[in-house]
């Protein structure tokens, strides 16, 4: 789940199915961070608990910073997007990085071209690259000296 900024606090829509009475542990991560939540909810069939006005608050049982044993954490949110697409990297040792999007025809459409980024963590904005993107499906591949990563983003 990809947390939703609302008045500087993180909120992440999930759903959840389990049978009556059922208890649940699950933990939520963005590769950055890891929540990890314990909740009794009582399950009805057909029922719905919360809704964006009204969300069932859940208790953090534990928080903590992901060790990542990749050299290169990364995200993209939000997904589907409209006129800005973010690529947040999380860096263990400085690395060569290119951005790569291509249409669901497997034609590259935008490169950002081999960037350097120091270790830490950096946001690489694209909504001025993308805004003239027509609705629809596309891959966008992130590669580094040690891998590459693929994710499917769409467009609305």
């Amino acid at each position: 789940a990809v947390p939703i900024k609302v008045s500087e606090k993180s909120l992440y829509f999930i759903t959840i199915n389990g049978e009556p009475g059922s208890k649940i542990m699950f933990r939520i991560d963005d590769k950055f961070n890891e929540l990890t939540i314990n909740e009794q909810f009582t399950f009805k069939d057909n029922e719905q608990l919360g809704t964006i006005s009204d969300p069932v608050k859940l208790s953090v049982l534990t928080s903590k910073v992901i060790n990542i044993n990749e050299n290169v954490g990364c995200i993209v949110y939000p997904n589907p997007f409209r006129n800005v697409l973010n690529v947040k990297l999380n860096i263990n040792n400085t690395e060569v990085v290119n951005i790569i999007l291509y249409d669901i025809a497997g034609n590259a459409i935008f490169d950002t071209g081999k960037l350097t980024y120091p270790a830490g963590s950096h946001t690489i904005n694209l909504d001025k690259s993308l805004g003239g993107l027509s609705t629809g499906v596309y891959i966008l591949k992130v590669i580094s000296n040690s891998e590459a990563k693929s994710f499917k983003i769409v467009k609305h």
